[in-house]
């Protein structure tokens, strides 16, 4: 039983954080690319 839960929990773990990081890099990434960009000039 803890070994199924605990199996269960780090695969949740593993897809929150690939979505955490796809999100990241898709929102987070051009942005500071941008403030970067304007810093530059």
């Amino acid at each position: 039983m803890e070994r199924g839960l605990f199996q269960d929990a780090s695969l949740a773990e593993k897809t929150t954080l690939n979505e955490l990081i796809a999100l990241y890099s898709k929102n987070i990434l051009p942005k500071l690319r941008g403030r970067r960009a304007e810093e530059a000039r």
